[in-house]
């Protein structure tokens, strides 16, 4: 398995150190192994999910600011986008869509219910 194979992450010892799945090349998930179109929607998916929880961990901040939790979730989410695992399956600038997310103004009280629990 190559690093390319691997998201471009870390391979040692022929195991992935930082793959979707730490059991090893065996239970690797590999953007390889799928098509081009399922590679790219579920990038998308990925990506799309992030700016959801984003959006609602910004908003419970403002909801509950001294919650520790709710920060850290906060902080959490915020980290994906310059993350390792971001920046290895993507070619996107995940400090630009970080910015344009602190652009837009937060949910309301009815997208928030409609957002329902970011951890599902």
């Amino acid at each position: 398995m190559t690093n390319k194979e691997c998201f471009g992450l870390t391979i040692k010892n022929g195991k992935c150190t930082k793959c979707l799945y730490n059991g090893g090349k065996e239970g690797c998930v590999r953007l390889k192994s799928l098509n081009d179109d399922a590679a790219e929607n579920l990038i998308l998916a990925i990506t799309n999910q992030a700016a959801k929880d984003y959006r609602l961990y910004r908003r419970m901040v403002t909801m509950f600011p001294r919650d520790k939790e709710v920060q850290r979730l906060f902080e959490r989410v915020k980290a994906f986008f310059i993350s390792d695992y971001f920046i290895s399956m993507t070619k996107l600038d995940g400090n630009a869509i970080l910015e344009q997310l602190e652009k837009e103004p937060l949910i309301t009280d009815e997208q928030l219910s409609e957002y329902g629990n970011a951890d599902e």
